[in-house]
């Protein structure tokens, strides 16, 4: 059984037409992922690609744990 990833992406807004809409990312998750953003600490189910985006923003990732089984 596979888990989609909880992340968002953020389409519209600033210098693209249209308003700002936020959609939740289509990918399976590979990790459990633990951050904290504004105060709060939270884990969630993520992709490699939203991890990867995490760190380049700069959220803080204090934990990360693989949640599928590796492929031999």
């Amino acid at each position: 059984m596979s888990t989609r990833c909880e992340g968002y992406r953020r389409y519209g807004g600033v210098f693209s037409l249209g308003p700002v809409t936020w959609a939740q990312c289509s990918e399976e998750a590979v990790v459990m992922i633990t951050v904290t953003q504004d105060g709060e600490t939270k884990s969630f189910p993520a992709c490699f690609t939203c991890w990867h985006e995490a760190l380049e923003t700069g959220i803080k990732v204090s934990d990360v744990r693989l949640i599928v089984e590796a492929k031999p």
